[in-house]
């Protein structure tokens, strides 16, 4: 059985010209009957995957990493907003995780850029592509072979 962050890698992801950014996102983020589109348009430039989780804390270091390995140009964690995580603490666990995940990326030179995270509540489908845009923009002059870098 394959999890979540397995999934959001797989079946060739980033290939071809585009980017890819993996947004995985708190469920208790989007707002309440928002089920995003497996396939979300509107993204220029860049490709996207959306992928809901039970909550943020869920995303650990080498989950994040092993995304990027998989070949996502970025992940942007999205977490529910401080003090109202419904484990208490997971949206802060996940900020800790990305934070050590981006010291890891730093020790190997490659940009931590590439990994982001953000808080939001009562968020849309299109409040989604926004943060996948500016983890794109964020890591658009970077250099876009990361799994060549890596090897």
């Amino acid at each position: 059985m394959t999890s979540v962050l397995e999934e959001s890698c797989s079946d060739g992801a980033g290939a071809g010209a585009e980017p890819l950014i993996v947004v995985l996102y708190c469920q208790q983020s989007v707002a309440a009957g928002i089920t995003p589109a497996v396939r979300p348009s509107g993204a220029e430039g860049f490709s996207v995957r959306l992928k809901m989780m039970p909550c943020s804390s869920k995303a650990e270091a080498p989950h994040l990493l092993h995304v990027l390995a998989g070949g996502a140009s970025g992940v942007e964690l999205v977490c529910c907003p401080e003090r109202a995580c419904q484990f208490l603490d997971g949206n802060d666990r996940a900020a800790r995780r990305v934070e050590h995940a981006r010291g890891l990326l730093e020790e190997i030179n490659v940009s931590p850029e590439r990994l982001g995270l953000s808080r939001g509540a009562g968020l849309t489908e299109e409040d989604l592509m926004i943060r996948a845009k500016n983890r794109a923009d964020a890591i658009s002059a970077l250099d876009s072979n990361l799994t060549e870098k890596v090897k």
